[in-house]
């Protein structure tokens, strides 16, 4: 562990060998849920340190702290404000049966779920999250679909105990089993998180009822999913993506009007450039090397989107460098007609989860497939445009113009069939996804007379697509003026809606 605390610029206090600590066993371990990125928690309030966060606790057993000799971390000042973290309570507690409690906290949250008990040492109770209720009093499907299983058990120790997990999870009922007569549903609340949030900064009302509700759900969703640092969900990866920060860094700037997050995530990922390699990561921060050709060209449209919203000149140069190197790294697969081929190094993802890819006509899984396809080379284009319009903002000329040219030519010979007025998944396919059209609408390399054929295929694939998809496809069509078509897809009640 390392720590400092630094005031007006002086340091106060830092970890040294008078530090002290002890291993506890009071959390437990058991099965990796999520895609292994969380153990459940089967407390044993028999190995509680007890009251270690008081001034006056006895820690004279804890052992001294050693100190490490090699100077491989450099602590330095922390670009967010912390977490905000507070208590609330269930809005229905209801008793099922003896020794059987269901809480309700009225929609979703993230954080930790909070009890007392009282009773003989060895007995235990039983916690159960999740975001859904089975039927009838069938109690809570802890099993979620996000392949996490909130199921853990807590042992008492004698005393009054109250119940205190290190991780948190994303729920919204909780049920709880145990010996009736050691449980206090009065006690039961939740200690929740999330980065801070100003609720009244961005709000949103239509006499549309199904419309609030879509952006009820979509604001807590950046609540919920804005932590420490961005993630992909607060319950099954936890990881923050580069790809899904593309929409979720746009939607909190204007949900929250603070852009420390988008900054900060812009950040994170730069240092994996300095680190691993030119061409990104897929994840950070953390140690899961996954590298996604998709998410990498995505990194110069966020960095517009920030400098857009902000005017940070400063931090764009700073910057710069990063988006010219990705640019740099994938000229290496580019053939001569400028076209990306055999990007085989990084994952080319498309859409995900990979039934939603609209039948995609190209071979994606490992080794990728000989050739050029669309997607990935649309998403080459838009990451020089970006890297250019930033270029001319901060009064440079554009370093890839002409490469742009070449390409925007090269794309449209390849993919674009004319006698259908659509784009084709590679140059070796007539199949014309959603996918496959919807970014070189976003992107502005439809040929003017394809616009309306386009726009017709978009119409009559709707939404098949992932969420993620979802924000290319609904800000092409409302570039090109289909806002109404936008606005029936949000308030469609489909299955992909």
């Amino acid at each position: 562990m390392l720590a400092e605390v630094w005031v007006d610029g002086e340091l106060m206090a830092g970890t040294d060998s008078g530090w002290k600590y002890t291993e506890t066993a009071y959390y437990g371990r058991s099965m990796a849920v999520g895609y292994e990125t969380q153990f459940l928690e089967e407390l044993d309030a028999r190995l509680s340190p007890g009251d270690w966060m008081r001034p006056d606790y006895d820690d004279s057993e804890w052992k001294p702290a050693v100190v490490k000799e090699a100077d491989d971390h450099r602590p330095v000042l922390q670009l967010t404000p912390p977490v905000s973290v507070y208590e609330v309570r269930p809005v229905r507690i209801d008793r099922l049966s003896e020794g059987r409690y269901l809480a309700d906290f009225g929609g979703e949250v993230t954080g930790q779920f909070l009890m007392e008990a009282q009773g003989e040492a060895g007995q235990q109770v039983k916690v159960r999250c999740g975001e859904e209720l089975l039927e009838g009093e069938a109690g809570v499907r802890f099993h979620m679909r996000c392949n996490c299983t909130y199921s853990e058990t807590w042992t008492l120790s004698g005393r009054r105990d109250r119940l205190t997990p290190f991780d948190y999870k994303a729920f919204r009922y909780v049920e709880v089993l145990g010996p009736e007569s050691v449980l206090q549903p009065d006690s039961f609340a939740a200690i929740v998180r999330h980065y801070p949030l100003d609720e009244e900064a961005c709000t949103f009302e239509s006499e549309h009822p199904l419309l609030n509700r879509v952006w009820d759900i979509c604001k807590n969703g950046v609540k919920w999913g804005s932590q420490e640092s961005f993630v992909d969900c607060p319950s099954r990866e936890k990881g923050q993506y580069l790809g899904d920060n593309t929409v979720i860094t746009h939607a909190h700037m204007y949900v929250s009007g603070d852009l420390r997050m988008t900054r900060k995530a812009l950040t994170d990922f730069a240092h994996s450039s300095e680190a691993v390699c030119l061409g990104l990561l897929a994840v950070v921060p953390g140690s899961f090397m996954q590298e996604i050709a998709d998410f990498s060209l995505q990194w110069p449209l966020q960095l517009l989107q920030y400098y857009r919203q902000s005017g940070d000149a400063d931090f764009v140069r700073e910057m710069l460098p990063v988006a010219e190197g990705i640019c740099e790294y994938f000229a290496g697969y580019a053939r001569e007609d400028g076209l990306l081929h055999n990007v085989n190094e990084k994952w080319n993802l498309v859409d995900w989860p990979d039934n939603l890819r609209d039948g995609y006509d190209f071979a994606l899984t490992d080794p990728v497939g000989e050739g050029c396809h669309n997607v990935i080379n649309a998403f080459y284009y838009g990451c020089l445009s970006a890297v250019d319009e930033l270029r001319n903002a901060m009064g440079l000329e554009a370093a890839y113009k002409g490469r742009r040219v070449r390409l925007k030519e090269a794309y449209v010979k390849a993919f674009f069939r004319p006698e259908a007025g659509v784009f084709a998944d590679s140059e070796s396919s007539e199949h014309a996804s959603l996918h496959a059209n919807a970014l070189p609408l976003y992107f502005g390399l439809v040929p003017a007379e394809a616009v309306l054929p386009v726009i017709r295929l978009l119409k009559s694939k709707r939404l098949a697509c992932g969420v993620y998809m979802a924000y290319f496809l609904l800000n092409g069509l409302a570039c090109v003026g289909e806002l109404a078509y936008v606005f029936e897809l949000l308030t469609s009640d489909d299955k992909r809606s």
